[in-house]
């Protein structure tokens, strides 16, 4: 019984843990982040915008249909803006500008097209799918590859 009592501690003198110990094989899962309210409302927006967006096309409303249709662009916009820190630290700056400029001449353009300016709404969607192509090459290794062929 006094032998039971001094080896309650573990080697190194402090006393064991009474939780039951995983063994060390198996990882211990880490606790799920929650998303941030603004980033519940930004998705509720988004998806209230989408929504909206084909009931009004349903309901043949154009006005209604033409002020939801570059909702969700600018939810993606503000949701790319609030998270610019980390756009700019893992992809870089230019990767960050030319998203916000694709995403802005998207908006542009929706608008554009739905007040029946078609060659000016072409036009933004056409400035908007280059900043895309800037924004998803710009740090691409097949891009940089390519620039080693002679």
């Amino acid at each position: 019984r006094i032998f039971g009592l001094l080896y309650r501690g573990g080697a190194d003198g402090m006393p064991r843990s009474k939780a039951p110990r995983a063994p060390p094989f198996v990882r211990q899962s880490e606790p799920e982040p929650q998303p941030s309210a603004v980033t519940v409302a930004l998705v509720t927006t988004f998806c209230g915008a989408v929504g909206c967006y084909f009931v009004m096309m349903a309901a043949g409303s154009e006005v209604l249909q033409g002020l939801a249709k570059p909702v969700p662009v600018l939810v993606l916009f503000i949701w790319a803006w609030l998270r610019r820190e980390e756009v700019c630290r893992c992809h870089g700056t230019g990767v960050f500008y030319a998203l916000l400029v694709a995403l802005v001449f998207g908006a542009i353009g929706d608008v554009l097209l739905e007040l029946d300016f078609f060659v000016p709404g072409l036009l933004s969607f056409l400035v908007g799918h280059s900043g895309y192509t800037v924004a998803f090459t710009l740090g691409s290794r097949v891009v940089m590859a390519l620039q080693l062929i002679p």
